[in-house]
C-alpha cells in the first residue's frame, strides 16, 4: 500500500501552501467539514487552547514550520498537509461530554478515517489517486499511534501494521505538529513520546518502508498470530484455494471474473440472492447460511472457487476469511474500485441495481482491505 506515489499534476490538496508561506484560512473555510470544526469543545487539560478549529488551525501552523515538512517531495508535502486538516476531521461527531464533565472524542481516529475516504473518493476535493488518498485516510486513522503505542497490547505489531499503509516519517511530522500545536501541561512529555517512536520505528526496521517479511504468507501468518513473530515463514501446501472479490456494487467485480476466472467455480451473493426472491440489499439469515454452506461444499471437495460477494465491510470480511482459513485454503484477496461517478453509472446499469440509500449506508462502513488479510491482496483501481 505504500508503494511509489501515483500523484497527478491535475491533484493537489487545496490552499497547502508552499514552503516559506502561510495557510490560506480564508480558502479552508470554504470546505464545510472545516467550518463543522468551529465550536466543538476539547478537554481543557490537554487541549487549552480552545476549539477544534483553533487547535486545527495551529496543529497546520506547526507542521508548515517543520523543516523537515520543508523538505518533502512535493507530493508528500500535499499529502501530509491534507491528512494533517483532517485529522481530527470526527471530534464534531465523536466528541462527548462525560457525567464527571470531562470531554472526550472516542473512536474519532477510526471515524476520521471512515469520514475522509469518503469525502476524498467522492470528489469534495477533485480526483483524488487511489494511493494517496489511502495514505491520507490511514494517517487520519494512526495519528494518535506516536503518542500512545507502547500502551498497546503488542506495541511491535502495532507498528508493523501501520507500516505497511503509510510512511512512518509522514506519521512522525503529523504527531509532532498535533503536539506542538496545541496547549497542555505535558508538551515536552509527548514530544519525547514521537521522539522515541522514531527510534523505535527504526528498531524494527520500518521506518523506510514496511517490514521486510520473509514472504506474503509470512506477513499473513504474522498479523493473524503475532506470536510466531514476524521472520517465520510457514510452509504451505494447501490444496485449497480461494479467489475473495471485494469492492462496492458496480465496481467491476462480474468483468474482473470474465477476464480473470480461468474457468473456476463462482459462489456469488447476488446469484443466490436472485435464486431465494430476496431483493437487492435484502441479507437475512437463509443468504448467508446457503452461502456458507455451498462455499464449505467447494472446500470440502478442493475445489478453487472465487467469491463474489461485496465484502467492504471489515467484520464481515473476518467472518468469510476465518471460514476459509478453517479449511486451510489459500486465499487471494482481490480488491477493485472505479471512480464514484463511474461507480453508480455502472451500478445504475445492472440487472438489480443496488438501491442509492443502500449503497450511501455502504461507504459509511466501507474499508479498503490491509495487504495482511489474506495470503496475497491484489488491488485492482
Amino acid at each position: 500500500m505504500t508503494a511509489p506515489l501515483d500523484f497527478p499534476s491535475d491533484w493537489r490538496f487545496m490552499h497547502c501552501p508552499n514552503p516559506g508561506q502561510t495557510v490560506d484560512w480564508d480558502g479552508m473555510q470554504a470546505y464545510n467539514w472545516v467550518r463543522t470544526l468551529k465550536g466543538v469543545p476539547q478537554s481543557p487539560i490537554h487541549h487549552a487552547e480552545g476549539d477544534v478549529w483553533i487547535h486545527t488551525k495551529m496543529v497546520l501552523d506547526e507542521l508548515c514550520r517543520l523543516p523537515a515538512w520543508a523538505k518533502l517531495p512535493e507530493a508528500e508535502r500535499h499529502l501530509l498537509f491534507a491528512a494533517t486538516a483532517m485529522h481530527d476531521i470526527a471530534k464534531p461527531a465523536c466528541t462527548q461530554v462525560e457525567n464527571d464533565g470531562s470531554i472526550t472524542s472516542p473512536r474519532h481516529a477510526i471515524v476520521g478515517r471512515s469520514m475522509s475516504r469518503r469525502l476524498l473518493y467522492q470528489g469534495a476535493h477533485g480526483c483524488t489517486p487511489f494511493e494517496s488518498r489511502e495514505i491520507i485516510v490511514q494517517l487520519v486513522r494512526f495519528h494518535g499511534l506516536p503518542l500512545w503505542f507502547l500502551e498497546k497490547t503488542n506495541p511491535q505489531m502495532a507498528v508493523l501494521q501501520a507500516a505497511e499503509l503509510v510512511p512512518m516519517p509522514l506519521l512522525a511530522m503529523l504527531a509532532e505538529a498535533d503536539v506542538r500545536g496545541r496547549i497542555c501541561a505535558d508538551q515536552r512529555e509527548l514530544l519525547d513520546k514521537v521522539e522515541l517512536f522514531r527510534e523505535y520505528c527504526q528498531e524494527q526496521g520500518v521506518w523506510d518502508g514496511p517490514y521486510a517479511f520473509p514472504s506474503a504468507a509470512a506477513r499473513h501468518t504474522y498479523f493473524r498470530n503475532p506470536t510466531s513473530g514476524p521472520d517465520y515463514d510457514p510452509f504451505e501446501n494447501s490444496k485449497r484455494e480461494v479467489t475473495m472479490l471485494c469492492g462496492l456494487p458496480g465496481s467491476g467485480k462480474d468483468t474482473w471474473i470474465k477476464s480473470n476466472g480461468q474457468g473456476k467455480e463462482v459462489l456469488s451473493l447476488d446469484a443466490i440472492r436472485i435464486e431465494l426472491g430476496l431483493k437487492p440489499g435484502e441479507n437475512p439469515g437463509g443468504l448467508i447460511q446457503t452461502a456458507r454452506e455451498r462455499a464449505k461444499a467447494f472446500l470440502r471437495k478442493d475445489t478453487p472457487f472465487i467469491f463474489n460477494a461485496t465484502n467492504i465491510i471489515p467484520d464481515i470480511r473476518k467472518i468469510w476469511l476465518d471460514l476459509f482459513e478453517e479449511y486451510k485454503a489459500r486465499v487471494q484477496l482481490v480488491y477493485i474500485e472505479v471512480p464514484y461517478a463511474r461507480m453508480l453509472k455502472q451500478n445504475a446499469n445492472r440487472a438489480a441495481a443496488v438501491p442509492q440509500a443502500a449503497i450511501e449506508k455502504m461507504l459509511q462502513k466501507w474499508d479498503v482491505p490491509g495487504p495482511w488479510e489474506a495470503h496475497t491482496v491484489d488491488y485492482f483501481v
